[in-house]
C-alpha cells in the first residue's frame, strides 16, 4: 500500500510544471511547516480536464512512507529500503542515489543546493543536491525519526531512541552548535 502512495506523490507533484519559484523544500513545504503554496491549479483542471501523470517510478522494496521534496527542478526521496533518491522533475529520470545503512522515514529538507536527511542507521546525512556527493554526516546515534528543518544555516532535528534530544547542527560543516534533552522521542 505504501508503494501506491509514491505513485500518487509522485502524479501529484508532477502533474505540473515544476516551479522554482514556490518549491516544496520540507516537510509540509517550508520553514514554518505551513503545509501550503502559492502556485495555483493548472486551469485544465479547473475546466474539468484531466490532470496527466508525467512519471512514475517504482521504489520497489523501498516503500515510502516519508514524503517527497520539490526544489529547483528535482524530486528527492528517502525510502524503507535505506536510499535517498533524486529524479529530474521534467521527465523522472534517476540522476543520483545513495544507500544508507538504514531505513529512511525522515521526509528530506532542501536549502542552498543542499539535501538533509536522517537515517535509522543513526546519521544525519548531507548531500550536494545536484550531484548526489555526501558532503558530510554525523552519527548522533539514535533512530532518526524527525524531518529536519533548515534556518539560518542550522539543521534542527528530533534524535530518537535511544536518545531523546533536539539538536543544532551547522549547516555548512555538520559540526553541532548544541543539544537540547527533551525527555522523550521527537517526531
Amino acid at each position: 500500500m505504501a508503494k501506491r502512495y509514491v505513485f500518487i506523490a509522485l502524479a501529484f507533484a508532477l502533474a505540473m510544471p515544476v516551479a522554482v519559484s514556490d518549491d516544496w523544500t520540507g516537510y509540509r513545504s517550508d520553514g514554518a511547516r505551513s503545509g501550503s503554496t502559492t502556485e495555483s491549479v493548472p486551469p485544465r483542471a479547473v475546466a474539468n480536464q484531466p490532470i496527466l501523470l508525467k512519471w512514475a517510478w517504482n521504489v520497489g522494496n523501498g516503500s515510502m512512507i516519508s514524503s517527497p521534496v520539490v526544489a529547483d527542478g528535482k524530486v528527492f526521496l528517502g525510502t524503507e529500503d535505506g536510499k535517498v533518491r533524486c529524479w529530474r522533475g521534467s521527465d523522472g529520470v534517476l540522476l543520483w542515489s545513495y544507500q544508507t545503512e538504514g531505513y529512511v522515514r525522515s521526509t528530506p529538507a532542501y536549502a542552498k543546493g543542499r539535501i538533509y536527511v536522517g537515517s535509522a542507521d543513526g546519521r544525519l546525512y548531507c548531500f550536494h543536491s545536484e550531484t548526489g556527493e555526501k558532503l558530510w554526516s554525523v552519527f548522533h546515534g539514535g533512530t532518526q525519526i524527525s524531518s529536519p528543518l533548515v534556518v539560518n544555516d542550522r539543521v534542527f532535528v528530533g534524535v530518537g531512541d535511544p536518545s531523546t534530544e533536539l539538536r543544532a547542527y551547522h549547516a555548512l560543516t555538520g559540526a553541532l552548535q548544541w543539544s537540547y534533552q527533551v525527555g522523550q522521542i521527537v517526531h
